[in-house]
């Protein structure tokens, strides 16, 4: 089977990988596929998935009995918020702390001149529009960062989400069964060789010659 990568490819055909997510600089995961595996396909996508934490909610106002006007979110929370400033015992349509439907928008309660208003919030299955005036929608998604790593046979190695945004995430790969950023030297015990980070080795480098020089 040809590889196919439409991601960033790592490591040629017969390296041993080693590699290492972060997060925010943190590790995350770090896996070792043999050289069998080898070639990688590594991928950071911003996708949409849905948010187990948001619910459809719905707003409704009646007059008399009969819903005359309804408003749709996805959000986490929401409520009315009564306001003396507004006519007939108005409350604002409030979501995770935002207002809806800008600064005119408020449902009644109460009785007043004849007639009787009342208002309801819910939380529904999903978008049913039943009032005359009906607004808003309930996309209950949130965007994360997928992070997919196949092999040279197309299998999938590794895949996860993230709530953090890819630019956040790093996916290090070393191709020679060293971490990326190592150097890989001879040993005489198991497994035969060493890693040696260059990084690190090259700071304590520079603190020994400052000590030198001084």
């Amino acid at each position: 089977m040809t590889f196919q990568c439409d991601g960033e490819q790592k490591c040629e055909a017969g390296n041993m990988a080693i590699v290492e997510i972060q997060v925010k600089s943190n590790p995350y995961k770090k896996l070792e596929v043999d050289s069998s595996t080898t070639p990688l396909c590594v991928k950071k996508d911003p996708t949409e998935v849905l948010d187990p934490l948001k619910k459809c909610y719905r707003f409704s106002a009646a007059s008399n009995g009969v819903d005359t006007f309804e408003h749709f979110v996805c959000a986490r929370e929401a409520h009315y918020q009564s306001d003396p400033s507004l006519q007939r015992n108005g409350a604002w349509l409030i979501a995770d702390g935002v207002r809806q439907n800008g600064v005119d928008y408020s449902y009644w309660s109460g009785s007043f001149a004849g007639d009787t208003y009342t208002r309801k919030l819910e939380i529904v299955d999903a978008v049913q529009v039943s009032a005359p005036s009906s607004t808003g929608g309930c996309n209950c998604t949130k965007t994360v960062c997928k992070v997919s790593i196949s092999g040279g046979s197309n299998s999938e190695i590794h895949q996860s989400e993230h709530d953090e945004p890819c630019s956040d995430i790093t996916v290090k790969v070393g191709c020679d069964g060293c971490p990326e950023g190592s150097h890989k030297c001879t040993h005489n015990k198991y497994p035969g060789y060493c890693c040696v980070p260059c990084k690190e080795v090259g700071n304590r480098l520079k603190n020994i010659a400052s000590k030198v020089r001084s």
